[in-house]
């Protein structure tokens, strides 16, 4: 779908950004959350400094759960990523991802939103089985990997190497896979030695860690959009929200994810709960 409506936006010079996209893709979730069994959860982030090309991904695994920080990037009009080295303050962004995730033993990660015109770019994303160019309109690529190929390199105070900003080929599709593949791969991955997910990750950080949900539950500030359980029923109260978890300090030298998007091996039972 997001293929597909980057091509409606650009053969007509709409406008389109990474935060249009992000939010119709929450709003999928939780509209398919509602019409039949579907193991994820969607939560937005309390504090309004937050950044709309920001989410954090939690996928679960037999080991207990893994966090992917990522930052979305849409394709430019000539199949680049103009805005990989935008900055905040006086930090790329992408430095801000990766210490989010080394703080909190993740994996950091881009999801590019992509649209492609050229049919040649076509035939080569179809020669893979069972996929079609449209099933890229979401990518997952390792942070780790664009930081060392596509960001300058400071020699010294006199001279920097300057590499070119990536195309979409140069990704795609070896070192983006589309993001149903990575999902479904870390969750049916043999995880003993982690050895199923090396092609979302290489090398694979070697200070991952497993989270379980109570865990999850305790990181951060999060409003969960309504659940299975109480659509059609009431709606939290506010006043009761902020006891549930610590508030985390965000400023804009720091990643912010706005939304939260926890995957599972199964939905869960979800109840109504209301914490003193």
């Amino acid at each position: 779908m997001v293929w597909h409506r980057i091509a409606f936006a650009r053969e007509r010079n709409l406008k389109i950004s990474e935060t249009t996209i992000t939010e119709q893709l929450i709003f999928d979730f939780q509209y398919e959350a509602t019409r039949r069994p579907f193991a994820i959860e969607i939560f937005r982030a309390k504090s309004e400094q937050t950044n709309g090309n920001d989410l954090e991904l939690f996928v679960e695994t037999s080991n207990g759960y893994i966090l992917y920080p990522c930052q979305a990037k849409i394709i430019g009009k000539r199949d680049k990523y103009h805005h990989l080295r935008y900055k905040s303050g006086a930090n790329y962004q992408i430095d801000l991802l990766l210490k989010y995730a080394q703080k909190h033993s993740g994996v950091a990660g881009y999801l590019f939103y992509n649209y492609v015109k050229d049919e040649g770019t076509h035939r080569n994303l179809q020669t893979f089985p069972g996929q079609n160019e449209s099933d890229y309109g979401i990518s997952w690529c390792p942070a780790e990997l664009i930081k060392e190929r596509y960001f300058p390199s400071v020699l010294s105070k006199k001279t920097t190497i300057r590499s070119k900003l990536p195309h979409f080929n140069d990704l795609h599709p070896h070192d983006a896979v589309p993001f149903p593949e990575m999902v479904c791969s870390v969750l049916n991955a043999a995880l003993d030695s982690l050895s199923g997910m090396q092609k979302m990750a290489e090398p694979l950080p070697n200070h991952i860690r497993f989270y379980t949900s109570d865990e999850i539950d305790k990181m951060g500030d999060w409003d969960a959009l309504p659940k299975r359980a109480s659509i059609g029923f009431i709606h939290p109260r506010n006043d009761l929200l902020g006891k549930v978890t610590r508030p985390i300090a965000h400023n804009s030298n720091s990643f912010q994810p706005a939304y939260r998007i926890v995957i599972s091996q199964s939905p869960a039972p979800k109840g109504l709960f209301i914490i003193e």
